[in-house]
């Protein structure tokens, strides 16, 4: 992967590896098509706007139980986590992830595929 890169097609990524070395742990923008993403990591999933991001025919490996981080109501991050902001993700599939959710919204979207 070079430097500068934000757009993925059809490519193995490993998340830590878009992470910057210093400041926040944040992938900004970057857009997916058919890739293989690939943790370890847990991920949080932010949009600016609606329409700013989103997951579309996508997988994840793991039960429901293992992937999603139900978050306490009062709770909005955690120490370690990835920020995925205004990601676009499309018929990608993810290894090894784990997902913060915040009232289950994002399991209820995977369930319901």
């Amino acid at each position: 992967m070079k430097a500068g890169d934000s757009q993925y097609q059809d490519r193995v990524v490993r998340l830590h590896d878009l992470v910057p070395d210093s400041g926040p742990s944040v992938i900004d923008g970057y857009t997916f098509d058919g890739c293989h993403i690939i943790g370890p990591a847990i991920v949080a999933i932010q949009a600016t706007e609606p329409g700013a991001g989103g997951m579309m025919n996508c997988s994840l490996d793991g039960t429901p139980d293992a992937t999603f981080i139900q978050l306490a109501s009062e709770q909005n991050m955690v120490n370690g986590a990835i920020i995925l902001r205004d990601c676009h993700f499309s018929r990608c599939k993810f290894q090894n992830v784990g997902f913060l959710d915040k009232d289950g919204e994002l399991r209820t979207r995977f369930e319901g595929n």
